[in-house]
């Protein structure tokens, strides 16, 4: 298994970053979806105005459960430059990635102490299928952080020598934990070093880095205690013995998909251990039994090995949910991020141990290019499916079938492509699967709305809201109530939306258009002020005050509203509806052309688009009501 010679090593490198760049590049252009959606574009830390430097380490990332506050900065500083175009977010979770090879590569050689097992621990490193999720998601982007500061730390304490470990160690590692937790698998890695490597000596010379290094995660666990506890959750299978073997059940599924990386999926059906008299229960013990046997024989024939496996093992420990976190998927991807690492670190030291010869030497290094290469195809399909939000919960919906987060993401995607039959039984299935998660019922109270049973929407909106009183409920309540002409309903939910959450420029452009359906304008004069002009509802701001212009008779002014609406927002047909009718009064000729530029835009949208566009059944109405205007417009007699 020789490494690629000094002349060729340049283009090694060069096909190896060329390799990843190929598999992971499709994701550059895929949309935001999954956690990114919930919690970056509706995180008012990240898409709110400055909050001050305190507030992203006061508070949690993932409204409050979550203390990742290097996150939140760095998701802050990106959506300040890209809105919610996914470029940015990609590319630098893609440039992460590559650094965090690069240190995996160097770490590699310092540990196995074999350049070619090095360089194969990296190149499959790289291009592993379970990344996919991590670099899918910009959200997941603490798993990129985590390992990168937590490779380095390692990579200072174990492999440099000098006065400066003292302190770079310790900051390598606090940043590490200032992306997540799982950081302290770090320092286990760093002492079971010393232990294995250097015995008692070792920890004598390095006792006051590793002091530092204690000294930091006391430090950071005040912290998470102080601005983000957790909030305790009950055990799985309901009694601790059940929960032990659930948590090693998660170990073994991670065990497996290291070793076949087969099921890549967003969400998982795996259940959990309902009863310790079980054949699961039993095997379970006898696989650990058997896995601690092997560990200790791997141990006493090759330390290097069992040092990555070791790794293993502590990398998914975090993620065994031995303090109770999960919730419908008990397994995921991206927690292989840094446990793959430890598993190819073992994988190259065993092929090297048993190539020995110069031709078993050519076979494991074309054996393992083979492994890239298809670690390199299945990634790019994977990444592709990204690509297409539909194929993606599709498939998700599929291969979890008793996960009801799948379908209802699969749902709500059905949803926004106006699918309703589609829609309504994927949300339909969700519900079942659990009657008290309110997302999917949510989503089928807005289904509902759309297809006109409001009845059945404010229904389903009302028995939500017995379970939680959030303001984006009463909010849909306040909305259905509007389209169905009960005002003053609509008027005390938007009022109990208001009250509980002010800082929603939504709720408070409802509550306005509420009082301007009862005619009390000065109320939603006031509401309307509250809003700031820089508000991505701005172009709705605008088409409200000119229907409050409207109500006070005052044509000219309302005209001016309209059209200023129209110039941030040229797509809205209700706005570009009005104004027609106010040019129609004095000049048809203007109006009609304002139709005629509507419907030429409208076109080149949908042709962008292409044939297979979500969007086309909106297209096609838009398109019916603005060539009917137009007839109106031109038989109407001239003045």
């Amino acid at each position: 298994m020789e490494p690629p010679r000094d002349g060729s090593r340049r283009y090694a490198v060069l096909l190896w970053a060329a390799a990843v760049a190929a598999c992971y590049g499709v994701l550059l252009w895929a949309p935001l979806v999954y956690d990114d959606e919930q919690i970056l574009l509706r995180n008012p830390l990240i898409i709110g105005p400055w909050p001050g430097w305190t507030a992203f380490f006061s508070q949690g990332f993932a409204f409050g459960h979550e203390y990742e506050p290097l996150s939140t900065m760095l998701h802050w500083a990106l959506y300040r430059a890209a809105g919610e175009r996914p470029f940015l977010y990609r590319l630098t979770s893609l440039l992460w990635h590559g650094l965090n090879c690069l240190l995996v590569w160097r770490l590699a050689r310092h540990f196995l102490q074999d350049a070619a097992a090095a360089f194969w621990t990296a190149a499959l490193f790289s291009l592993y299928p379970a990344h996919v999720e991590v670099l899918a998601l910009s959200s997941f982007k603490k798993h990129l952080g985590v390992g990168c500061f937590g490779l380095l730390m390692l990579y200072v304490q174990c492999c440099r020598q000098g006065r400066w470990r003292l302190f770079a160690a310790p900051a390598s590692f606090f940043m590490a934990l200032l992306w997540k937790e799982s950081a302290f698998m770090f320092l286990l890695l760093a002492l079971l070093d010393a232990a294995w490597r250097q015995g008692w000596k070792g920890f004598r010379r390095d006792r006051w880095t590793f002091t530092g290094l204690a000294l930091v995660g006391l430090v950071y666990i005040s912290l998470r205690l102080r601005f983000a506890p957790r909030m305790p959750a009950e055990w799985m299978g309901g009694h601790w013995s059940c929960h032990i073997l659930t948590s090693g059940k998660l170990l073994f599924w991670y065990l497996v998909q290291l070793v076949l990386p087969y099921d890549r999926c967003l969400e998982h059906s795996l259940s959990p251990l309902r009863t310790l008299f079980s054949v699961e229960g039993s095997l379970l013990l006898a696989g650990a039994a058997l896995l601690g046997l092997g560990m200790l024989r791997l141990y006493r024939w090759d330390r290097p090995a069992a040092w990555g496996l070791s790794w293993v093992f502590l990398a998914a420990a975090p993620f065994l949910n031995l303090i109770p976190f999960l919730n419908y998927s008990l397994v995921a991807d991206r927690y292989l991020y840094m446990a793959s690492v430890g598993f190819f670190l073992a994988l190259s030291r065993l092929v090297s141990r048993f190539a020995r010869s110069a031709a078993a030497q050519r076979a494991a290094a074309w054996g393992l290019a083979a492994l890239a290469i298809a670690y390199g195809l299945q990634s790019l399909l994977l990444g592709a499916r990204f690509a297409d939000p539909l194929a993606l919960w599709s498939h998700t919906a599929a291969c979890a079938p008793a996960n009801p987060r799948a379908h209802a993401a699969l749902g709500a995607v059905y949803l926004a492509r106006e699918s309703y039959p589609e829609a309504e039984r994927a949300l339909r299935r969700a519900v079942a699967l659990d009657p008290d998660y309110l997302e999917p019922a949510v989503d089928l109270g807005l289904l509902y709305a759309e297809t006109g049973r409001l009845a059945h929407a404010i229904e389903l909106t009302e028995a939500a809201l017995k379970k939680r009183p959030m303001p984006s409920l009463w909010n849909n309540l306040g909305v259905f109530h509007l389209r169905a002409g009960r005002h003053e309903q609509a008027l005390t939910a938007f009022s109990r939306a208001s009250q509980t959450d002010r800082t929603d420029d939504g709720i408070r452009l409802n509550l306005a258009a509420c009082h301007v359906a009862l005619g009390r304008l000065a109320q939603a004069d006031q509401e309307l002020a509250s809003i700031p002009s820089g508000s991505p509802l701005w172009p709705r701001v605008m088409r409200l005050r000119g229907d409050l212009s409207l109500r006070r008779d005052d044509r000219k002014t309302a005209q001016g509203y309209y059209e200023r609406s129209l110039a941030i927002n040229p797509w809205q047909w209700e706005v570009v509806s009005e104004l027609s009718r106010l040019y129609a009064a004095d000049d048809p000729d203007k109006a009609s052309a304002l139709i005629d530029g509507f419907i030429a835009g409208i076109e080149r949208r949908r042709a962008l688009m292409g044939p297979s566009a979500s969007s086309g059944r909106a297209f096609d109405d838009l398109l019916t009501k603005a060539r009917q205007e137009r007839l109106r417009i031109r038989a109407k007699p001239r003045p």
